[in-house]
């Protein structure tokens, strides 16, 4: 198994949080699958515009 750091903006880890809650999943596999289809490099995309 790799590992790596990820280092995300404190909203977008709140954001997370709130999904991680709503969903009843862990956290890391929620980041994980996050990862997967794009969506937290889409919004760190989308905020840096």
């Amino acid at each position: 198994m790799i590992r790596f750091n990820l280092y995300l903006p404190e909203e977008l880890f709140e954001r997370i949080k709130l999904l991680e809650k709503f969903y009843n999943i862990s956290i890391t596999k929620l980041m994980v699958e996050l990862l997967e289809i794009g969506y937290i490099d889409m919004l760190d995309i989308r905020k840096n515009k």
